[in-house]
């Protein structure tokens, strides 16, 4: 196996002392401890966006009426009106999809070009030719 482009150092590696590398004390305990003080921070944001929440639809005004209610395009009244979805143009919206899912694959492969990008590129051209179909 080739070596990757770019070294990522570890984050033991980033912390250093007098020019050595010191290893992190990462046990059980600590982890656990830093799960709940993320779990505790998400609470904390969660409640603070639901008050501010509550708080903006206590503050709006809420008075519909006929008129408000209405279909209102360009200062002209337009009644409601079905219109046909064109199912074809989807077909090339996946297609774009697809292709821009395999070009950020091989962007972020970060110049090593293994066989995980190869066979994803090959299961993605086969989605393609089976959904032409």
């Amino acid at each position: 196996m080739s070596k990757p482009f770019i070294q990522i150092p570890t984050l033991g590696e980033l912390i250093t002392k007098d020019g050595e590398n010191m290893p992190l004390p990462l046990d059980l305990n600590t982890n656990l401890l830093l799960m709940f003080y993320f779990f505790i921070a998400f609470a904390i944001i969660l409640i603070i966006v639901l008050l501010i929440y509550a708080i903006g639809k206590r503050l709006a005004p809420n008075n519909p009426n006929k008129q408000k209610l209405t279909t209102y395009a360009c200062g002209e009244s337009v009644p409601g009106v079905k219109t046909q979805f064109h199912s074809h143009l989807l077909r090339y919206a996946v297609y774009f999809m697809i292709l821009d899912v395999i070009a950020f694959m091989v962007a972020t492969s970060m110049g090593v070009m293994g066989w995980v990008v190869v066979i994803y590129i090959m299961i993605a051209f086969f989605a393609i030719i089976v959904l032409r179909k």
